[in-house]
Formats: C-alpha cells, structure tokens, sequence
C-alpha cells in the first residue's frame, strides 16, 4: 500500500491588525502621530575603537536572526560611540501630553543595513543601534520599551558633573548601575560601573555667526579633519589606529551628526526676507535624519527562555537646532583623546566590552572591582534640540506569524521563539512559577454599578472562545452592587524557579474583579478568577514581571507608612491606623504640558463604625472569594498586548493570559484557617484626567470632594477581613491570542483546564468515599 504524502502545515493569511485595547482607560492611549520633543540636549559623544569581527558576531546574535528575515545588517565601522545625555526637557508634544527631563548613557554601534531584493542583499542605509542604553528616569524606561522596544536599564549618576554643563571646568562623572532590590522596603542599590575623566577643560565652539545652525557642525568636522591632516602631515597616526580607522571615524561623524564640511557655506543660508525661525526650520531639514533600530522583544508567558514576539523598529532622529557645541580634543596638541580616559567595568549583567568588542588600553577598576580603561578617539560635544517620531519601519514576528514588514500576515503553527538575553535591559523579570511561603491579604470589597463593571470587563477580556462575568455581590438598603476588591498583599520569603536561592518580598495594592468564567463551548462548566486591573507594586522586579510578561497594568509605586501595623502580618487586635498612601508617577492632564510628578493616587484611612458580621467563610463565598479559605485552585487573569511601533492605535499581538494560583490559608492549633476583620477603613482616591480610577470602574463613592484642583472620593469597604497563608503560582499560560483579527486558542491551556478538572472531580469522589465510611 502506497505510503499517504504528510502535508505540510497551511498557512494562513490575514491583513488587519486589532484596535489597542483601552477598555482600563484611555490614559493608556498615545498619539497616532507621535512627536517628540527633546529640548536643550546636551550630548557628549565619545568613540571607541572595537572590533569588526566582535562588532559582527554582535549583529548575527542580536539583528541578524534567522535566513527567514528580510534584513541584514553589517556593522559599519571599527567603533562605538558611548554617549552621555542630558535630556533638559523630554515632551509629547502632538497631544501635548507633559514633560520629564532625564540623563543617559549609550553605547551605540553605526550599522550598515541591507535589504533582500530578487534573493540578493542590496545596500539600503545607515543606522545605529544602541544594545546598551541607561537613564534614570522610569517613565522613560517604561514608554520608551512600550512602543520602539528601547531595552533601557537604571543609572544614578553619583555626583552633579560637569560634564552635563557644557563649555563649563571638567571634573569626574561616575555613573552607577541600578540594582534592583529583592525585598520590599530595601532601596535599590547603585553598583559603580563607570567613570569618566578630563585633564583639561574642552572648548566652547559658540559664535556669532547667523547660520549657527550648520556653522558648528562644520566647526567640529574640521577639527577632526585637521587632526587627521595633522597625522598625515607627520607621517604618523596615534597606537592602535590606521588610515582607514580614521577615515570610517570621519565618514561616520558625517553621516550622523552632519558634520559634513564638504558644502560651500553659502549655499545654507536662507533667503533674506525669511525670518530667524523659518531659517532654522529650513536649516534643519538639510541635515538628514539619523536612522536608528532597535531590537523590540516581548518574553513569552510559558517560558522564560521564549519570546512570544520580536521586531526590528525603524526610527529617526532629527536635529532640529544646534544651540552650542565643541570638539573635546586639541588637534595640535598630539592627544586624539582630549585628555579623556574611561573606566568601564565589564560585568555578567552589562558585559559591554565584551559583547562590542571595545579595544581596551589598561586594567584599573572602579568601586574597587576590575574595570578596562579605554580612551575615546576625538571626542565632542553638542548642546542642540531634537525631534523624535513614531517608527517608520517595523519587521516583526510572533510566535504563531512569519516576519512581516507591513503586508499580509502568514499565520503558521505555534513554535518557540528563543528570547534575546542581550542589551541593557533584557532580564529583569523574575520568571516563575512562583513559592509563597508566607502571604497576607486584606481584602476590601468596595461596591460598584453592577452595569458599568461589566462592560468594562466586556471591554477589556473580549475574545472568540470565553466569557467572564462578575461573580460577587454586596447588598445594602439601596441594593445589590457588584464587588471591586481592593486587596492589600504583602508577602516575604518567596521564591522563583529561574532563580531559587533569591529571595522577593513585597507589599502592593490591587484593584481585583472577582469572575467566573466558562467556555462558551461548555456555558454550564464555570470557575473562579480574579481579574486584577491597577497594581501598585513597591518594588520594580514586581512592577516589571506583571506588566512585560503577564500584561497586568502594574505601577512601580511609592507607599509610605509600609512598615506600620496595617501592612504586617496582623495578629492580635490592634488600634486603628491613620492613614497608608500611596503614590506612583504620572502626567496630571492632557493639553497642559505639564512635568511628570510622583502624585498620591489612593489613601487609605481608619473609620468610624463597627467591624464584620457573620461568618468570614460565608461572606467570601458572597464576594466570589471561597477558593481564599478552601485551597482550591482559581486562575488570574489580564489581557497582555503589544503596541504597533508604527500606529500606537494599533496592537501587533494581543493575548489573554491566565496564572494558576492556589491559596492555601494557615490554620491555628484549633484548626481554624488563619483569618479575621479588619478595623473599619475608609479609602480616598484621587481623580487625574489622566487616570480616572472611580469613573473606569464604576465605583460608588460615598464622598466627593471637589474643593481642590482635582476630585478626591471617599469609597467605603463593606466589612474588610484578612487572610493569611501560602500560596503557589505557575508559570501561566495563553487562553486565546490573536495576531491580526482572528483569535486562536490555545491548545496548551485546555489540556491544562481538563487536568485541573479531572483533578477536581477525583477529589470531590474521594470525599464522598470518605464520608460514607462508617
């Protein structure tokens, strides 16, 4: 009999790509057409000599990942330039959305980038890329990650230096790498990792001519090209560096910065009779825009080693204005260097020099640990304004679709995608499943408009294949509402499987819906979930594990009074506590161009009044929260998405994610679970534009108070308890994702559900058996 023919798996196609889901707040929405605006940027830019073939290796591991891809990028040149930036005035300007200034440290690579045309590479433009990039402000970390894929990580700079005051006498910078803290209440910790050092003040290229605008970058391009005339008229050219080294380091300047000395003077000036302003605009558009790409990756949920997607994003950046700017070196002096050497250590977390190959002088060390010296080659400075849009290019892949660069999607079978543990800010999720040993959680039910909630969750969890309603229920004299939890957590000693000899702790507050859910193919089969939608972490491991890998709207969040009674282990009964707030970073409006400020976002208040009624047992059966005290299994669950680079209104993959957990409560000698009321609480939120908590969720206040510049409302929690136990959390799991409109299940989940129910219903017979039993 003739052997059947296998065939191979179909692929499918689909064009559009889904709406960004809003449903928690249109805050979370950014501009169609998203400008930037970076105000008087003071940047430093040091090359360093590297090595071609490390500088190669580096683009086959990081750009060049599989011969399916229709780019290829070569590195351009034997150099890296280190930059070091004060950004004075970062802005959205298109929805004038506010403003925050930040400083960086960058380490780019200049690429060559080629495209595959009729089975060959063709030669397509230069870029940079920046595998190594710091700032210490975390709202920049957070959106610049969110929408171009910027692998950002901490710094704090040491001291104020003065390399961030342009033209002004050079002292040291040391700048420190940021160490997350493990444990809630432990400040996070600075590494020295860098130091950079002059022997002499650099020079202010400023003048009075009008063309300001190109005067200073030809300024700065001829004292390199008279360092090198210097070099060739000697007949000699500084240790480690040729000809050629120099004659890239020269072209590359050109390409990127504009430092092109080549066009006659006259040809830059406008016309008469425009004015200043139109001169600069005109200006500005002469100096080409400095294409960059980055590596934006999302790490799968099921495996820490996996991405559930990757994209190479195409950006540029424009310099609008040059303000001020100099050459840090004296090219008569014989010092290529300007005076200027840096300590870099190489470490296991950022090991710069070595993944970039960076040609190092001598040994020294910083913080008292080994470090490389390096000694940059004609370094410079710039003072200019910058301008920052959307992406203009983007090929992507997920996990289910083939790269893509803006056509058809072509779905295939779900595969592994090898996440990149590459770049600065590439690993500091903590990937579980997760141990608790010891968690405590105040639960707060507040009551909601039954009506609004659920829309919302309609809103928020729409899909193909489930259904979720809202499982808990208050009733007072005016009715019955449906429940939103505020629930208190704080939790030590746990650990994770991708690193079990670390220890986490933390406090946090989150708003939580309670379900249930069922498949629509089995409407009668339900269970239980809670569906967290703000969090307010207190440490930035747990704000970052939530938000990158699970999709959960988590806030690294200040909360002050943590260590009082109120957020410990609680015990015996104690007086009522004053007062817990809580405060995380955010733009108070739209439209006013207002500095990001850390603002209070919730308060928490003892009240007047008497405790809990009744049964504890009883009264979280009635809130949907029975699986607290029994130890069965419930799920939690968000919606994890990822924002086109191109279309901010657009989301490239979208995909409700479900964690297993189980709460195992502690029991005391007599065998009663580890639980109790809490003091009557009162809870004040207050009400941003940008963040309109009590409006989302359809909160009922009783309170509103409106005297200042912002509404302030009073909830009150109906009768709040406590729970103490352990609890236990897997890695989770997609239900359902979609790429493109077409939601797909996923075939690892239901094999999970039907365990988990076979798993149920043998346990339920087993204690029928047993009750039976004479």
């Amino acid at each position: 009999m003739a052997k059947k023919k296998t065939q191979p798996p179909r692929i499918s196609t689909t064009a559009a790509l889904p709406r960004f889901n809003h449903a928690l707040g249109e805050f979370l929405a950014l501009p169609a057409h998203l400008e930037q605006k970076y105000s008087d940027v003071v940047t430093q830019i040091f090359p360093l000599k590297a090595s071609m073939n490390r500088l190669q290796e580096f683009c086959d591991n990081y750009l060049n990942l599989d011969e399916d891809m229709p780019l290829y990028f070569k590195p351009a040149a034997p150099w890296v330039l280190m930059q070091v930036v004060d950004y004075g005035r970062m802005a959205v300007s298109s929805k004038n959305v506010g403003w925050f200034s930040q400083h960086e440290l960058a380490f780019g690579v200049p690429i060559r980038c080629y495209k595959k045309e009729k089975s060959k590479w063709v030669f397509a433009d230069w870029a940079m890329v920046f595998p190594f990039i710091f700032v210490d402000n975390p709202l920049s970390m957070s959106g610049g990650r969110k929408i171009y894929g910027w692998s950002k990580s901490g710094i704090k700079i040491d001291v104020s230096p003065a390399i961030f005051e342009a033209g002004n006498a050079r002292r040291l910078a040391s700048i420190s790498l940021v160490t997350l803290g493990t444990n809630y209440g432990e400040h996070s910790g600075a590494e020295e990792f860098l130091q950079i050092f002059q022997r002499r003040p650099f020079m202010s290229a400023s003048s009075a001519v009008t063309d300001l605008f190109t005067a200073i970058p030809r300024a700065i391009a001829s004292s390199v090209t008279a360092a090198i005339s210097i070099f060739e008229t000697a007949g000699f050219f500084p240790i480690g560096y040729s000809d050629r080294d120099l004659s890239s380091l020269k072209e590359m300047l050109s390409r990127f910065y504009g430092m092109a000395n080549s066009a006659a003077p006259g040809s830059l000036h406008a016309p008469p009779e425009e004015t200043q302003s139109q001169q600069a605009s005109n200006q500005a558009s002469l100096i080409p825009p400095m294409n960059i790409i980055t590596m934006k990756q999302i790490r799968g949920v099921h495996s820490s080693s996996a991405a559930c997607f990757q994209a190479i994003v195409g950006s540029k950046m424009q310099i609008e204005r040059t303000i001020d700017g100099g050459s840090l070196f004296d090219p008569i002096s014989g010092d290529p260097s300007g005076g200027i050497y840096v300590n870099l250590r190489d470490t296991a977390v950022q090991p710069i020099v070595r993944t970039l190959g960076i040609e190092t002088s001598e040994h020294s060390s910083v913080g008292g640990k080994p470090a490389s010296t390096v000694r940059p080659m004609m370094p410079f400075w710039l003072k200019m304004d910058l301008g920052y849009g959307l992406a203009d290019s983007q090929c992507w892949r997920t996990d289910t679709t083939k790269w893509n660069t803006g056509g058809t999607l072509k779905q295939i079978p779900r595969r592994e995608i090898a996440y990149l543990n590459l770049g600065s800010g590439a690993g500091e999720e903590v990937s579980g499943p997760y141990h608790f040993p010891q968690i405590t959680l105040r639960v707060m039910p507040l009551k909601a408009q039954e009506s609004s909630l659920q829309d919302m969750l309609d809103r928020y969890l729409e899909n193909d294949f489930f259904k979720f309603e809202v499982a808990g229920h208050l009733e007072d004299e005016s009715g019955t509402h449906a429940v939103v939890c505020l629930i208190g957590a704080n939790f030590d000693q746990m650990t994770a499987a991708g690193d079990r000899d670390t220890k986490y702790s933390d406090r946090e507050l989150a708003f939580a819906v309670p379900v249930v859910w069922w498949d629509k193919r089995t409407p009668g089969i339900k269970s239980p979930a809670l569906i967290p939608l703000y969090i307010f972490a207190g440490t930035d491991w747990n704000a970052a594990t939530s938000y990158e890998v699970y999709g959960q709207l988590s806030l690294k969040s200040k909360l002050f009074n943590p260590d009082r009674p109120w957020l410990v282990p609680p015990a015996a009964h104690r007086e009522p506590e004053p007062l817990l707030s809580v405060s995380t970073q955010l733009f108070p409006e739209l439209g006013k161009s207002q500095e990001a400020k850390d603002l209070t976002v919730l308060e928490i208040l003892s009240a007047t009044g008497s405790g809990a009624r009744g049964s504890i047992t009883t009264y979280l059966k009635e809130l949907g929260l029975e699986h607290f005290l029994t130890g069965n299994e419930f799920h939690s669950i968000s919606l994890k998405q990822v924002m086109d680079a191109k279309d901010c209104a657009l989301a490239n993959y979208q995909a409700l994610v479900a964690l297993l957990r189980q709460f195992t409560g502690l029991k005391d000698p007599a065998g009663s679970p580890a639980t109790g009321t809490l003091p009557p609480l009162a809870i004040r939120v207050f009400d941003y534009p940008t963040f309109p908590i009590v409006e989302t969720l359809g909160l009922i206040p009783e309170h509103c108070d409106s005297t200042g510049p912002y509404p302030i409302y009073t909830l009150k929690p109906v009768d709040p308890v406590w729970v103490s136990g352990a609890m236990v959390g897997d890695t989770g799991l997609e239900m359902c994702s979609r790429v493109g409109n077409r939601w797909q299940r996923v075939e690892a989940f239901d094999s999970s559900i039907a365990r988990i129910r076979k798993g149920a219903a043998r346990r339920v017979a087993a204690s029928k058996r047993k009750k039976r039993m004479p």
